[in-house]
């Protein structure tokens, strides 16, 4: 499905009013209210997204804003876009001000169709040129005309690519033990994945291959830890934290799909497969992201 399908020039705010994104999102869903009959009343809208919101921002950087929600009594799907010229302060990744808003309210029952229109437009939007033309469109006609002509298009079902996340914490097997401990410290991470030349994956590496180190050889054997009552706690780590590397002791058993692998095999084998994360490689073993089972959990089954 072409997305401008589900686009609608009415529901284009061409210079936002808000200075805030609380105020951003309200002003999108009067627009919202003012042109469409039937719907549930604006505060429900607004408690909806703001919860959502405040649990999780949808600000992605680049500018661009997601806020969406899944409405009880709602019986379409509604994508409103909102442009500031100012910019608005966002809590984003990059805290580049917002200019770029897309409010998408979806029937409560329709989650896969949310899910779709979100795939969709981030895909539009990741594209700078793209940004940049809605952002130098004269009016809200132009928009849509902008969105349509990039080609972007609804998916039938929803592909691992889209939902990866790119800005991944990665690691070179030649690291050493406290230079990855270091690393993991530093971004509040317990795993990474190990990359070699021209970014190919290796496998990974975790806190529980960590742990095994300062743990003796034969712990693995003992029934009872009574039995390491007189051990030094992970004496064998620092002994050898500036000898071992990454290569020495990362997991090459890894769950690896390709981006046009559907998403719902890459969550079947995770579970089936017991791992907390999925990686994404094209043909030639190249990382193109990743999928843990907290974006399953945050970005689908919470959406």
């Amino acid at each position: 499905m072409n997305l401008s399908n589900i686009l609608d020039d009415k529901l284009v705010v061409m210079d936002l009013r808000a200075r805030t994104k609380e105020d951003a999102i309200k002003e999108l869903i009067h627009q919202v209210s003012l042109n469409r009959d039937r719907i549930p009343a604006s505060k429900v809208f607004e408690d909806a997204v703001m919860d959502r919101e405040r649990n999780a921002s949808t600000a992605v950087g680049g500018g661009v804003c997601f806020p969406h929600a899944r409405i009880e009594g709602l019986r379409d799907i509604f994508i409103a876009i909102g442009l500031s010229k100012s910019g608005i302060s966002l809590d984003a990744p990059d805290r580049k001000k917002g200019s770029i808003f897309f409010l998408i309210l979806a029937p409560a029952t329709k989650n896969i169709m949310m899910l779709q229109a979100l795939a969709a437009l981030a895909a539009f939007a990741k594209v700078a040129k793209n940004r940049e033309a809605l952002l130098d469109a004269k009016k809200s006609s132009d928009v849509i005309d902008v969105i349509n002509k990039s080609g972007v298009r609804m998916k039938k079902e929803l592909l691992s690519g889209d939902f990866m996340n790119t800005n991944v914490v990665s690691i070179s097997p030649e690291m050493t033990l406290k230079e990855v401990v270091t690393l993991f410290f530093k971004k509040g991470i317990d795993s990474a994945p190990v990359l070699g030349p021209g970014d190919k994956l290796l496998g990974d590496l975790s806190g529980k291959e960590l742990v095994s180190v300062g743990l003796p050889s034969y712990a693995n054997l003992l029934g009872n830890i009574a039995y390491l009552a007189d051990f030094e706690p992970f004496e064998e780590f620092f002994k050898k934290q500036n000898v071992i590397k990454v290569k020495n002791l990362h997991s090459t058993c890894v769950v690896r799909v390709k981006p046009e692998t559907p998403l719902i095999e890459a969550a079947f084998r995770m579970v089936k497969e017991d791992v907390r994360r999925v990686y994404v490689a094209d043909t030639d073993g190249k990382m193109l992201g990743v999928i843990c089972r907290k974006d399953i959990v945050g970005r689908i089954l919470y959406s």
